[in-house]
């Protein structure tokens, strides 16, 4: 199942077919976990006010901050959208993946040590390359009957419910005293699982074109 060898005359979608549920599964974690994370700010933010590392008025900071978390993921597409046609879905994903692990590493530490500079690259860095994140499980709707639909609706969902990450940082800050930069420390778990997942499930290249492949 993992990682298939090219088989004679079998091409790479028809060996991933019978895991399509498998893969569906994981792509949805990747997307909710990951592309739209930086748009959930505002409970990050209601952390760090409460903390207070960052002075009493951090207004123009935090807006500043946010408003480079929000052009990295306007212009994400462009780049990560080159390396996925050019290198494919699995270089892709752990390309992004091992990225995202350097952009939560700055930010928390960021927020551990009370670093403007930190944390605006961490979150520029989640802003920019959480969306790169979804880029490997777009084609994968092809091994469905229905060529996708409810796939990419569920992926759509999951990318407006990445907000919940830093819903839930502020959830385990204001109930239960769980410092901002320990929980985005341990969010690092995160791309670790990416990189795994992605190198073992995402296939080498387009699924679209995989019946052109040489065998």
């Amino acid at each position: 199942m993992l990682n298939p060898v090219w088989k004679a005359g079998i091409s790479e979608r028809e060996q991933l077919a019978p895991y399509k549920t498998t893969l569906f599964v994981v792509g949805v974690f990747h997307t909710l976990l990951c592309a739209g994370t930086v748009y959930g700010w505002s409970s990050l933010e209601a952390i760090l006010r409460a903390e207070g590392s960052f002075g009493e008025s951090p207004d123009q900071l935090f807006a500043a901050i946010f408003t480079l978390g929000a052009v990295g993921s306007y212009i994400s597409n462009l780049p990560f959208g080159v390396l996925l046609d050019t290198k494919g879905p699995k270089i892709t994903g752990m390309v992004s993946s091992a990225c995202y692990f350097v952009a939560f590493a700055c930010a928390a530490r960021g927020c551990t040590y009370a670093s403007p500079t930190f944390l605006a690259l961490g979150i520029f860095g989640i802003g920019f390359v959480g969306p790169a994140l979804q880029l490997p499980t777009l084609g994968l709707g092809c091994l469905f009957s229905d060529g996708g639909t409810i796939s990419m609706s569920v992926q759509a969902a999951a990318y407006d419910g990445g907000t919940f990450v830093f819903a839930a940082a502020r959830e385990l800050y204001f109930d239960y005293g769980v410092p901002s930069g320990t929980f985005l420390t341990y969010f690092m778990l995160v791309p670790v699982f990416t990189f795994v997942t992605g190198y073992l499930f995402w296939p080498l290249g387009s699924l679209e074109e995989a019946n052109d492949k040489p065998t």
